[in-house]
């Protein structure tokens, strides 16, 4: 996989390449209407192989993560159920054709679970293989709800705290097949790019969370005297609350047909849609929410840097003013995010020396930089027009999002039992704020 990567890394730069030379070669003399579009292609392509890799580099994620998970599944199951094979027989297990029991694998038996719980809930029959699966997973096939966990996709090197759920309402700890999971985190993960970037929390329950921050950077310590009386100096704390909005995926409808052709990945369909869905919701919200009765974007958060001299263009003096803008302590961290379009305007700017202040990466795994930093394309954000807050900088690990227990999948079987059809809506509630004590960790570029 690695390899395949590489390979497109530099094909990527090769296309880099060749942009560059078409725009040093033209842009003495101004590019021509036909000529920007040109040079629009080549960054086209360029975004399209970048998509690829992510896309690859996520899938190599995903594969280690599933490895991870059954190996450490059949470890749990070969230590803890020594007497195995004869709880199976006692609950129905799977007769093989000489007669024996047989166990199920960790990812087949959550499949089967689920597959069972769909069933059941639309009245539909369910076989010793659902029941096995049940029994192996602690599913509960006539509840109306799972819990679906997101903990494998989340980013490996950011702290995901509090309490996770038990389990789903009503259903003491159903599971739902590793094949829905990464496909929920995926799609979570791909909308927007602020979700990578930022600091995620998981609750036990919805109620307010407030998480305190403190501003002491203009106080320091000062030179005391011997056998001198010490003063005193406060530290005034502030507070950021994180609330739970409740977001939708809207109903999905499903045939009798369907839930009963096993050959078809149901689980990995749902995950796609419902998923995908909420991806968008969330990517928005996180992005331009304006923090009244929702969310809060790390835009609206951000605080102001610099005011673009024109009205749909940037310079590269106010990208470095920007970056310079924000304080020390978070520049360490810094991070850029834009549109595309936005980036596109970018990847024509030099330096003094003339060297391109965007650095695409050349190795599997390095992200694209500018002025030293990664780059992040969001295309929640605004283009570049009149009064747009463009461009953002700073340290998103500042930015928090708040998400209640896990994503949860509904079964409404019963509204739509004349059609022959079980409908299916998943619900995830959250909260965003930009954790700011008034030091501004993150700092918007806006045009004129």
């Amino acid at each position: 996989m690695s390899d395949i990567i590489q390979k497109l890394i530099d094909d990527r730069q090769t296309l880099v390449k060749n942009s560059r030379d078409f725009l040093e070669q033209h842009e003495a003399d101004g590019l021509t209407t036909d000529q920007e579009a040109q040079f629009a292609a080549m960054h086209a392509d360029q975004e399209k192989l970048s998509e690829k890799i992510t896309e690859l580099q996520a899938a190599a994620d995903r594969r280690a993560d599933m490895i991870a998970q059954q190996d450490a599944a059949e470890k749990a199951l070969s230590q803890n159920l020594t007497t195995y094979a004869d709880r199976i027989t006692a609950a129905g297990g799977i007769k093989t054709p000489d007669g024996t029991r047989q166990k199920l694998g960790p990812q087949e038996a959550q499949a089967l679970a689920l597959q069972g719980w769909m069933l059941q809930a639309s009245g539909l029959d369910i076989n010793d293989e659902h029941r096995t699966a049940a029994f192996q997973t602690h599913a509960d096939l006539r509840s109306k709800d799972f819990s679906v966990k997101l903990n494998a996709r989340a980013p490996k090197w950011r702290d995901i705290e509090a309490a996770q759920g038990t389990g789903s309402t009503g259903a003491g700890g159903a599971l739902v097949p590793t094949g829905f999971v990464p496909e929920l985190e995926q799609a979570l993960l791909a909308f927007g790019g602020v979700r990578e970037l930022s600091r995620i929390i998981r609750t036990e329950s919805g109620n307010d969370l407030d998480f305190p921050s403190d501003n002491d950077t203009t106080n320091s310590g000062v030179l005391l005297a011997e056998n001198t009386v010490d003063t005193e100096q406060d530290v005034t704390f502030a507070t950021t609350t994180l609330k739970a909005y409740k977001y939708t995926s809207k109903i999905v409808r499903v045939s009798i047909e369907l839930m009963q052709d096993s050959a078809l990945n149901l689980p990995q369909i749902l995950g796609e849609i419902l998923g995908t869905r909420l991806a968008r919701g969330q990517a928005t919200a996180i992005t331009t929410g304006t923090g009244s009765s929702q969310p809060q974007g790390v835009v609206t958060g951000s605080a102001l840097g610099v005011t673009a001299a024109a009205v749909a263009a940037v310079t590269m003096d106010e990208l470095l003013s920007l970056q310079s803008a924000c304080d020390r302590s978070y520049r360490r961290n810094g991070k850029w995010m834009m549109h595309d379009s936005t980036l596109l305007a970018v990847k024509k700017l030099k330096d003094s020396d003339g060297q391109y202040l965007w650095q695409p990466s050349l190795q599997d795994g390095a992200p694209d930089r500018l002025a030293g930093q990664e780059v992040v394309t969001n295309n929640d954000m605004a283009e570049l027009a009149t009064g747009n807050k463009t461009v953002i900088y700073g340290d998103f690990s500042k930015f928090l999002i708040r998400e209640v227990r896990d994503i949860i999948l509904v079964n409404m079987v019963e509204r739509y039992a004349d059609y022959h059809q079980s409908a299916f809506v998943a619900l995830l509630r959250f909260d965003s704020r930009l954790l700011d004590a008034g030091t501004n960790p993150v700092l918007h570029l806006i045009q004129a």
